[in-house]
């Protein structure tokens, strides 16, 4: 009789639901598939990215304090991000300055056939200067802009 009684409440037990306990628990975090942030450049922006399929997280700015909002909801990303946000505020200054000095001095330098004046030339190098140094802060913001990717896929999003 207990061996009917054994198999009897192994019937029973195995028709039953299973409990939470038995059960997957379900998984509340993001898969670094979905949800793993990265650049990508585009014709007319910069953004970044989430996921394999490539979804817009945000549209990086003129000054980069979009992105560096984004991303200082990770604790860890926070100070990273914001040295992208300075370095990109003032590459694109400098980019923007440099740039227009340098065209219009070089107008004046070679596009009248007047001699120049040394303060032309001045204007022209002081142009070029700003436009060099505009594109090494552009590295120096890109690298930050890395760092604050990496930290912000390495910890759990809030």
């Amino acid at each position: 009789m207990s061996r009917i009684a054994s198999l009897l409440s192994i019937a029973i037990l195995a028709s039953l639901p299973a409990t939470a306990s038995s059960q997957q628990p379900a998984d509340t975090a993001c898969s670094y598939e979905s949800c793993a942030v990265r650049y990508k450049a585009k014709i007319f922006g910069e953004q970044l990215v989430r996921g394999a399929s490539g979804e817009r997280a945000v549209r990086i700015g003129f000054t980069g304090s979009d992105a560096a909002d984004f991303l200082s909801r990770v604790e860890s990303a926070a100070a990273p991000a914001r040295k992208f946000k300075a370095h990109r505020t003032r590459s694109q200054i400098l980019l923007v300055v440099g740039a227009g000095l340098f065209s219009y001095f070089r107008g004046e330098i070679f596009g009248n056939g007047v001699n120049p004046t040394s303060a032309e030339y001045v204007g022209f190098s002081v142009g070029l200067g700003a436009a060099l140094l505009g594109g090494f802060e552009a590295g120096r913001a890109r690298n930050a802009l890395d760092d604050a990717i990496w930290q912000f896929n390495r910890a759990p999003v809030p």
